[in-house]
C-alpha cells in the first residue's frame, strides 16, 4: 500500500478566488466583540457564575471596562441590560 499522500490535489489552489476561501483563518482584535452585562448601581462588579470571566457591571464600571478594552485593541462591545426584577415569565417588571 502506498504512503499518503500519493496524489497532492491542487485544484483548490488554482484560482485566487478559491484560494482566498480555503486559506488559514486569522482573527484580529478589531474583529472581536466583547459582551458587557449592565445593571443599575454604582461600583458594581458581580461575577456571573455560569460564565467564568464575565461580570455584571454598573454603568460607571462599564466605562472603565471600555477603556481597558480599547487599550487592548477591542473596539466592539455588545451591551446586555440586566433588569432588577422579573416576573415568573421572565418579563421585565415596570415600576
Amino acid at each position: 500500500m502506498a504512503k499518503f499522500p500519493t496524489v497532492r490535489l491542487r485544484r483548490l489552489r488554482e484560482d485566487s478566488r478559491v484560494r482566498s476561501l480555503v486559506q488559514e483563518t486569522r482573527v484580529h482584535s478589531e474583529q472581536l466583540v466583547m459582551p458587557l452585562f449592565v445593571r443599575a448601581g454604582k461600583q458594581l462588579r458581580n461575577p456571573i457564575g455560569s460564565m467564568p470571566g464575565q461580570e455584571q457591571l454598573s454603568p460607571d464600571e462599564v466605562l472603565r471596562e471600555g477603556e481597558v478594552l480599547l487599550e487592548r485593541g477591542v473596539r466592539n462591545v455588545l451591551l446586555f441590560g440586566i433588569a432588577d426584577e422579573k416576573d415568573p415569565l421572565a418579563s421585565v417588571v415596570s415600576r
